[in-house]
């Protein structure tokens, strides 16, 4: 857990460090408070609240730094399901956000599979990023509509790049609908958005070389 600062992971991982930046103390004992008032013992009934607040909310979010050849370097938000007002406040207490209340990152993993449960607009005015990433397959609406269009409003790098893992889900259209929303909307996601190509595992972002794997 992070206490009110940078929080160096003993993480032995060579070229790569890793910053913990939330939940805090304060912030687990509050989870932990409202984990004991909801929890129940039926395995389903507790699987529930997944997308409520317990275990969404204890995500861990941790900035890595990746170090290349030449001095470069590349930073990764890495969000798991946090809500963005906790993001926003671990990486102040982590003094990476600027006098204004910014910060850039190479790469941001957008929360809860870009759900608008989870994000506001000022979110991504604050947190930019050249690179955002959003894994979800259309499950519970996600990524919503109104995220996509934030990230397209909010961003200001030449060349950003919204990536997402699916265009598509026959056993949820929601997805499909959902990015259709998104780009009527806003028409300069086109130029933007990039789409796992079917059969591929995962998608692929180059932030210091090209991979070739």
């Amino acid at each position: 857990m992070a206490d009110g600062g940078p929080a160096m992971l003993p993480l032995d991982l060579g070229v790569l460090d890793v910053q913990l930046i939330c939940p805090n103390v304060a912030h687990l004992r509050k989870l932990s408070i409202e984990w004991e008032r909801k929890a129940v013992k039926d395995e389903a009934a507790t699987a529930a609240y997944v997308d409520r607040s317990v275990f969404n909310l204890s995500s861990l979010v941790l900035v890595v730094t990746a170090r290349g050849s030449h001095g470069r370097r590349a930073r990764m938000l890495l969000t798991g399901d946090a809500r963005g007002d906790h993001v926003l406040a671990g990486l102040e207490e982590a003094g990476m956000l600027d006098a204004e209340g910014r910060v850039f990152f190479d790469l941001l993993k957008v929360p809860h599979h870009g759900s608008d449960r989870n994000l506001e607009p000022a979110f991504f005015e604050r947190v930019q990023a050249r690179h955002y990433v959003i894994s979800a397959d259309g499950r519970h609406d996600n990524p919503s509509a109104d995220t996509l269009v934030w990230i397209a409003a909010a961003a200001r790098t030449r060349g950003w790049r919204l990536w997402l893992t699916n265009r598509s889900n026959p056993l949820r259209p929601a997805l499909a609908a959902n990015i259709a929303a998104a780009l009527k909307a806003a028409p300069k996601l086109k130029t933007h958005l990039r789409i796992r190509k079917g059969g591929a595992p995962g998608v692929m972002v180059d932030l210091l070389a090209k991979v070739d794997y």
